[in-house]
């Protein structure tokens, strides 16, 4: 894949795609905004390694991480090394050799997987960051903030939810940081595949040359799976996993797998829904992408219920 720009533009156009890249992280500090730095952080980092080459995305995501760094922190500048830059530098160099779909989603998890457990396991040891505890907390904080959005969401329907994540998902997150490698693979796709139908969305109407997203419409969980999450959503408490050792671990991470599992099947009958309703503006189907990452217990209920009204009739095929 080549790209013919003079020097002046290609320059200007890095320095003021890391630019947008600080503001992009930046923006997720703001409530609401999270999900939208997920979906579009990493994009500066794809369109310089696929259009200039990995020597100019390198020197893009270094810039941009000292800038978070001297701001903010070095953590801020680690957290955006190992997330954001890791999958825009994936995701653009395996793009501009010509890789598959599928072998683009594969490689990038595999690095963004690396670059996670590196920030926490060896940079948390050598520059003293506790890395591991601030994306628990992180991640506490976010389900806390869809909680009430959820709520709010359905008070203005005039029914009753509860404002507040149930003491045992909390309690579970403690669980994935002594053994998150589970954690970290499944964050580590999604956040793949969420930048790679954005950029997908982005350059389509660039005219940049991007192999559409492998079709996920297919997707769809077992209902025995369906099943066990459901309940579990149910259940106030999982005194069933235990609350230590061994089996404790093993079973907070293999019920994490399950629900990803149900979450993307959720995602799956968004995505069919939106082509089966004629929905293909970029920007609406940016919308709702957004909406249903947001609300996730939306998701993985309709991904449960799906498994069994089949609403795609996959079935049937």
């Amino acid at each position: 894949m080549a790209f013919v720009k003079n020097n002046t533009r290609r320059l200007t156009e890095c320095a003021l795609l890391t630019a947008f890249a600080v503001i992009l992280d930046l923006s997720s500090l703001i409530p609401g905004l999270g999900f939208i730095t997920i979906l579009l952080c990493a994009l500066p980092a794809t369109y310089i390694a696929m259009v200039h080459g990995m020597r100019y995305a390198l020197a893009s995501t270094a810039a941009a991480a000292t800038i978070l760094s001297l701001s903010y922190g070095p953590h801020e500048g680690l957290a955006y090394l190992s997330l954001f830059a890791a999958t825009g530098l994936a995701l653009g160099w395996l793009a501009r050799r010509g890789s598959t779909p599928a072998t683009i989603l594969v490689g990038a998890t595999i690095v963004v997987f690396i670059s996670m457990c590196l920030n926490v396991y060896i940079l948390e040891a050598l520059v003293g960051i506790p890395s591991s505890e601030r994306l628990a907390d992180g991640i506490k904080e976010g389900l806390i903030w869809m909680a009430k959005e959820w709520a709010a969401l359905i008070h203005s329907f005039g029914w009753t939810a509860t404002a507040t994540p149930p003491a045992s998902h909390l309690a579970s997150i403690e669980l994935f940081m002594a053994a998150p490698l589970t954690l970290f693979l499944v964050m580590a796709f999604l956040v793949v595949y969420a930048n790679y139908l954005a950029a997908a969305l982005v350059f389509f109407r660039l005219g940049l040359p991007w192999e559409p997203v492998p079709d996920p419409r297919k997707l769809q969980a077992p209902k025995w799976l369906a099943i066990c999450v459901v309940i579990d959503l149910l259940i106030s408490t999982k005194t069933y996993l235990g609350t230590s050792g061994i089996p404790a671990l093993i079973g907070a991470n293999i019920l994490f797998l399950g629900y990803a599992v149900v979450f993307l099947s959720g995602l799956s009958l968004v995505i069919g829904m939106m082509d089966r309703k004629e929905i293909f503006h970029p920007a609406k189907r940016l919308a709702i992408m957004v909406v249903f990452l947001g609300f996730y217990t939306l998701t993985i209920i309709a991904g449960a219920l799906d498994s069994f009204a089949d609403f795609r009739q996959l079935h049937q095929e």
